[in-house]
């Protein structure tokens, strides 16, 4: 059997969307699996929707209170009685046959993990500047037209992704440090724990054919959103980081200075080009994430410094 696990948080109505689209998948009734709603404490109706959806078929409602995408996904994880467990977003459309196929990389491939595509639906026309980059901030995944397997798992997201249920058994769940949690854009839980699956020896398979839409509403084209994408990525960063001594730290902060010079050095060098380009925006996104990556690199740095000068007792 296959848990698809779907984490929500205050968004009733695209949680409805994406249930109706899952319900309309063919061959639903041929692959035996069910469906978690996680409510990470939400405030709206996100349960009523959830009662509704649970008379329509294979689906269980849970509350976890525990603020964190991370917690959500551990809930789910815990509460799963299937072999297999697919994440999906709240706010995708599910392709038609996206179970079967699901199941069929499983069968064929022997994946420990299998990340599918994501495509991109808009609910209005974006900004020329939301391009390359900044597609992948929004979850897009698209690493080609054929099945393949991957040294790693860095250019998959959690809006479409599965494993087998045993890796959870044997290297544990998500870093609950690390992830969304209620407004902040912290991630990197998805790429920590597939680290950890590669480390020890797991198969992670690409699949295009495991397809998804990921609805992108215009509060998220707005370049705000990508200001604080940009901090919250370098902290993410610096979070996926292994640790390491004080003075590997220190290197570390140093490397972080220059990269950071870099990036503000092109970000002056491209003010002169289209204030909307692609270009102009890149820069000014990268150089903010450097800047968030070295001050947080360097407040590491510091907590380190500050438990060795600690007086023992």
């Amino acid at each position: 059997m296959i848990s698809i696990v779907v984490c929500t948080f205050n968004r009733a109505p695209v949680l409805r969307t994406m249930l109706n689209s899952f319900l309309r998948q063919a061959h639903l009734t041929e692959v035996p699996h069910e469906l978690l709603i996680v409510d990470n404490n939400s405030d709206d109706n996100t349960a009523a929707v959830a009662q509704e959806f649970s008379e329509k078929g294979k689906i269980k409602y849970f509350l976890e209170r525990k603020q964190g995408l991370s917690f959500a996904r551990n809930r789910g994880i815990a509460e799963s009685k299937g072999g297999f467990i697919s994440f999906l977003d709240d706010d995708v459309l599910v392709h038609e046959d996206w179970l079967a196929r699901v199941k069929a990389c499983f069968q064929e491939t022997d994946a420990d993990v299998i990340g599918g595509r994501v495509s991109l639906r808009f609910e209005t026309a974006p900004e020329q500047w939301v391009d390359g980059l900044f597609r992948k901030c929004l979850s897009e995944v698209d690493l080609g037209a054929s099945r393949r397997v991957l040294s790693n798992g860095d250019y998959l997201y959690g809006a479409n992704l599965s494993f087998k249920k045993r890796v959870f058994e044997s290297i544990g769940c998500f870093d609950s440090k690390a992830g969304r949690r209620e407004h902040e854009l912290l991630s990197g839980e998805e790429t920590e724990f597939v680290r950890r699956v590669v480390a020890n020896k797991g198969k992670i398979v690409y699949d295009p054919d495991v397809f998804v839409e990921h609805l992108i509403g215009t509060q998220r084209l707005q370049w705000q959103y990508f200001v604080k994408r940009a901090w919250d990525d370098g902290l993410t960063q610096e979070f996926l980081d292994p640790k390491a001594s004080r003075s590997f730290q220190f290197l570390r902060v140093c490397r972080a200075a220059v990269e950071y010079v870099k990036a503000y050095s092109i970000q002056c060098a491209t003010s002169l080009c289209d204030k909307n380009s692609y270009e102009r925006k890149l820069a000014q996104f990268i150089a903010l994430r450097e800047r968030s990556f070295l001050a947080a690199r360097f407040a590491r740095f510091m907590r380190v410094e500050g438990d060795l000068n600690q007086p023992s007792r």
